[in-house]
């Protein structure tokens, strides 16, 4: 071929691919986030597991509040938006919660005959805010109970239960108790027999476990009457506990070879072993690796000193 023709062979090339520096670059692989790990968090604790009744769906209970199936028990209206004042009566008396300040503070009072304030409860520091929960005969006695609740304002704590006996001329306190990061406490007829029992959950393990608060489980804890007023009475209740566990223990699988898992569910156990009093023999029997153990019984010591309360 002629030099012409070489040159205008090389010219139609180089119009055809373009400069290397006006090339096009290959797409980029695509950049796929890593498939996040699965949680083995232990699975939510169900607070007041009942055992369920002939011909009752399952499914139904899991989703059921047991409240709304005690005979006579009313909670407290929302707050319509209309006012700043909720009013609910109760027994002979009318319980009144004005939401006040810019970030809308409970205020509750209990007024009797006329307008009477029979009890009064207000935030002491700007922050915290009353509330109530139910009105509700507690003690089977024909004359109601009322539950307001407190919040210290706290991201997570504190709560504090106040129930009161309407009875006249002045309402009677049968419980006033701070649940520091646990729940505030509802009716429940654990034993089937006389005045309902008051459940809840202590933040024990809170205090002295080792886990982040969002994995930390809470322990249950029961309040039943006795002489006139509601008080701790956790290790009356050897059966409610067992279930509790039993239900731990099956949860167990789920965590798989998750160490931190493992360890939050053997320290809720640990919690249970000591109310129930038989943490020796029943901790021989749980599928814990030796490392985890160790690690459980680190707190035991502390734990039992918390627990001393429950009674």
């Amino acid at each position: 071929m002629s030099r012409a023709g070489l040159l205008l062979l090389a010219t139609l090339l180089l119009l055809a691919c373009g400069p290397a520096s006006a090339r096009v670059p290959p797409p980029a692989a695509q950049l796929t986030a890593p498939h996040p790990t699965p949680s083995h968090a232990p699975p939510p604790r169900l607070a007041a597991p009942e055992a369920s009744e002939p011909g009752q769906d399952p499914a139904r209970r899991d989703d059921h509040d047991p409240l709304l199936d005690l005979p006579g028990l009313r909670l407290f209206p929302a707050r319509d938006g209309a006012s700043d004042v909720t009013t609910m009566s109760c027994g002979d008396y009318t319980v009144e919660r004005r939401d006040v300040g810019p970030s809308d503070l409970g205020h509750v009072r209990v007024l009797g005959a006329k307008g009477k304030v029979a009890y009064d409860a207000r935030s002491s520091t700007g922050i915290d805010a009353y509330d109530v929960g139910w009105c509700f005969d507690l003690t089977r006695d024909g004359v109601p109970e009322l539950e307001i609740t407190h919040h210290s304002g706290g991201a997570h704590c504190c709560h504090r239960t106040i129930v009161l006996s309407l009875v006249a001329p002045r309402p009677i306190v049968l419980l006033d108790v701070d649940m520091g990061d646990g729940d505030v406490l509802s009716p429940a007829d654990i034993d089937k027999q006389g005045a309902y029992e008051l459940l809840g959950s202590s933040d024990a393990l809170v205090s002295e476990g080792t886990m982040a608060y969002a994995l930390t489980r809470l322990l249950p804890v029961v309040f039943a009457l006795e002489g006139g007023r509601y008080v701790r009475s956790t290790r009356h209740f050897p059966a409610r506990l067992r279930a509790e566990r039993d239900e731990a223990v099956n949860g167990l699988a789920a965590c798989e070879a998750d160490e931190e898992c493992l360890r939050g569910a053997g320290e809720y156990l640990l919690g249970l072993g000591l109310l129930i009093g038989d943490w020796d023999t029943q901790k021989l029997r749980l599928p814990l690796p030796a490392a985890v153990m160790k690690r459980v019984e680190s707190i035991r010591h502390k734990l039992e000193l918390h627990l001393a309360v429950e009674r």
